[in-house]
């Protein structure tokens, strides 16, 4: 186990230009900002006027349904903001073993075990030479611990074993990183980087093709910036004479957490990227 994971990290607060259409459906209408990193996840670099009202309800949503899970041990342990400050629990269940017998008690965020489990994809479908087929297929986790040391809290309470609850909703944790790669994308090379776009029916829901695109990184150098909270690494892929934009994820940047690959589709002719690679921090 880890000991809490709580870097100094620099703050991202920073907005692009106004997009002026939603990137999503191709709106124009009551246009809204968009995270690219949720709100939760100590996200500040935004999208303006990027998304309509009802994309911004289908990214709200998955992207609830993974901050409402284990994350929210985190985002309580770690001090990260909330819009909803009086939903965010006081406590939170400690599984405790005592004299063989397994209860549950509530204790507070800072007492508690936080362990934040990070799904492992196999490669996306698309390099890895596999045909489309529906889901994405997990094939173990790394398990981050953000939170107190087990040791210690299995002597504040007596305890020959502590454990938390872990709960991993796939699809919607796979949804939001095919949305922050094209937010990166759109945010650095602009809405029009793409000529075809693979991703954008699995983030609103329409497809269930998502392990064609997204997976995890393999033996790609994944971004391991210092010093920042998030970052991404966007470049071209070539593959038997096919070009794709490809963006690498990594949540919790200089932690143990895993990289993960989303390939976003084709890139826009005559687009051109500063070099091989380019690290960014989100």
């Amino acid at each position: 186990m880890l000991s809490l994971w709580k870097p100094e990290i620099k703050r991202m607060a920073k907005k692009y230009k106004p997009v002026g259409v939603c990137i999503y459906c191709g709106s124009k209408e009551k246009l809204t900002d968009e995270h690219i990193i949720p709100l939760g996840l100590n996200g500040e670099i935004v999208l303006p006027k990027a998304s309509c009202p009802k994309c911004n309800a289908v990214t709200s949503s998955f992207e609830q349904s993974v901050l409402r899970g284990n994350i929210r041990h985190v985002r309580a342990a770690l001090g990260f903001p909330t819009r909803r400050p009086k939903d965010m629990p006081k406590t939170f269940p400690l599984l405790i073993t005592v004299n063989g017998q397994e209860s549950t008690i509530q204790v507070p965020a800072a007492e508690s075990l936080v362990v934040l489990p990070f799904p492992l994809f196999g490669l996306p479908g698309f390099i890895a030479g596999i045909a489309p087929k529906a889901g994405i297929g997990i094939n173990g986790f790394v398990n981050v611990h953000f939170g107190a040391d087990p040791q210690i809290l299995m002597a504040r309470y007596g305890a020959e074993k502590v454990g938390m609850v872990l709960r991993v909703d796939s699809i919607a944790f796979a949804r939001m990183l095919a949305k922050i790669a094209y937010c990166t994308v759109v945010g650095e090379l602009g809405y029009d980087a793409l000529s075809e776009n693979f991703v954008l029916a699995a983030i609103r829901g329409e497809s269930n093709d998502l392990g064609t695109w997204v997976g995890s990184g393999g033996d790609a150098t994944p971004p391991t910036m210092l010093n920042v909270q998030h970052s991404a690494i966007y470049s071209i892929y070539e593959k038997e004479g096919q070009r794709v934009l490809t963006v690498f994820i990594k949540l919790f940047s200089n932690s143990p957490a895993p990289a993960y690959a989303i390939v976003l589709g084709r890139p826009a002719p005559g687009l051109t990227i500063r070099s091989a690679t380019n690290a960014t921090a989100l």
